[in-house]
């Protein structure tokens, strides 16, 4: 992991307009790894709402409890939050419980490409984003 342009500014303007930050990223790895990951990432020093990690969460992606779970741990219903995400299938998955979504452009097409092909498997829909760009905009986005 490396630090994505722009992300640290983003994290930082939400948290200024009072908006609640999770970090949900795919709860495999202990909180320790995820901090470490965060830290790789230049978002390590930032107060989060909720890091989703091997030790407080049950469920991974794409199962929708993972999502309700996260709502209910920050005290927020679906249909107030927006789910950011590089991945097509494991983050957009979270508008099927209310959440709006918003898929990154910044990353590799590989992830997308992994994305479809987990969806074939589970025979779900790959399920449209509300919205969809680089990280950069999303600020744009936030500030309409």
């Amino acid at each position: 992991m490396k630090p994505l342009p722009g992300a640290r500014e983003i994290v930082l303007n939400f948290q200024q307009k009072k908006i609640k930050i999770v970090i949900a990223s795919n709860p495999m790895f202990p909180m320790n790894v995820q901090l470490t990951r965060l830290r790789w990432a230049g978002l390590d020093d930032i107060e989060y709402d909720l890091i989703t990690s091997a030790d407080n969460t049950n469920y991974v992606k794409p199962r929708l409890e993972y999502y309700h779970h996260i709502c209910q741990a920050i005290q927020v219903n679906p249909e107030e939050c927006l789910m950011v995400g590089n991945d097509a299938f494991n983050d957009m998955i979270a508008s099927k419980i209310g959440m709006k979504t918003y898929l990154t452009t910044d990353s590799d097409q590989m992830s997308i490409e992994l994305s479809r092909e987990l969806a074939k498997d589970v025979r779900l829909e790959m399920p449209t984003p509300n919205f969809k760009g680089p990280l950069v905009d999303l600020a744009k986005l936030i500030d309409d």
